[in-house]
């Protein structure tokens, strides 16, 4: 179940991790690529679907990734800057799910990268945001979205408060932050 401070959350009270699970399926089928150093950019070219999964491990691919891509895995040994984020969202618009490992160098302006741009992103987690605070967790929220899960971890700056209002006046998105990491 959908957990707040280990009592059943209040406002996802019918919420239950296979519903959350299924969410996530919608990706089980895509061609997925893990784009490394030594990767050829032809490589990403005449794949069988339309959308792909990448798992992206450094920051040269950014200029050359597939415009059909839904769902990227940023891994931890990229951390992703404001810069990075405002090419990655102009360049892969049609975006589901985004998941940060080391969004660590993530401010208030590259959240508001993310929600100008990503106008069809489903799934957001972003980890080690200790630099987002309340301004940026509600720039999330603000602009009409599809999201459906948004998870922050690492955020220190963001009040138990807002976190609690955004719940409040956004009863369809499942959302979770842990400000220790």
């Amino acid at each position: 179940r959908h957990m707040q401070q280990d009592q059943p959350c209040k406002i996802h009270l019918f919420t239950f991790w296979n519903d959350l699970l299924e969410m996530f399926q919608e990706n089980r089928d895509l061609d997925y690529f893990v784009l490394t150093q030594n990767g050829a950019y032809p490589e990403l070219k005449g794949t069988k679907n339309d959308f792909m999964h990448l798992e992206l491990q450094t920051a040269e691919w950014i200029p050359h990734l597939p415009i059909q891509t839904t769902r990227m895995y940023v891994c931890s040994c990229l951390p992703i800057t404001d810069d990075m984020l405002y090419v990655m969202t102009a360049r892969v618009p049609q975006l589901r799910t985004l998941e940060i490992f080391n969004g660590s160098a993530i401010t208030n302006e590259g959240l508001m990268a993310i929600t100008a741009t990503l106008t069809e992103l489903c799934h957001l987690y972003i980890k080690d945001c200790n630099l987002i605070d309340d301004s940026g967790f509600n720039s999330l929220t603000s602009i009409p979205m599809k999201v459906k899960t948004l998870c922050l971890i690492g955020a220190s700056n963001i009040k138990h408060s807002t976190f609690q209002d955004v719940m409040y006046s956004h009863k369809d998105i499942l959302c979770s932050y842990c400000n220790v990491v």
